[in-house]
């Protein structure tokens, strides 16, 4: 009777720490999501709203951030420009491993945006300066 009770016993924990395990994977699960999903593969440009210019927003991104923009630059047809210099097009697909052509570009530094807009208030053009 003993030995039956505690096989009772351990299967009922196995199957609460099971469930428990799942809940966990589940949660993981849906929070790698959200994170994937807020990473698009466009040029973000925080809160100045959907082709509407408004010059007085002023955005600083990281360098990381910045070279993300650069390497997405071509699909959205931007021109980039770092502390007046104008960084060449990536290409369509850009390797990983390519360096990016321009080595003042530090990933923990911070850079003020300013956008170039052509007559129908669409982004053109980034203009990026390190602080």
């Amino acid at each position: 009777m003993l030995w039956t009770a505690v096989g009772i016993c351990l299967f009922l924990t196995a199957w609460e720490l099971a469930g428990r395990g799942l809940d966990i994977a589940r949660q993981s699960d849906q929070l790698a999501s959200s994170v994937y999903t807020n990473q698009s593969l466009t040029v973000y440009t925080g809160g100045s709203g959907a082709g509407i210019e408004q010059p007085n927003i002023i955005e600083r991104y990281t360098g990381s951030q910045v070279i993300f923009m650069w390497r997405t630059s071509y699909r959205e047809n931007i021109q980039i420009f770092l502390n007046g210099t104008a960084l060449p097009s990536p290409g369509p697909d850009p390797d990983p491993e390519w360096e990016i052509p321009v080595s003042g570009i530090q990933p923990a530094a911070v850079y003020q945006a300013e956008y170039m807009y052509n007559d129908q208030h669409q982004i053109t053009g980034i203009k990026l300066s390190g602080q």
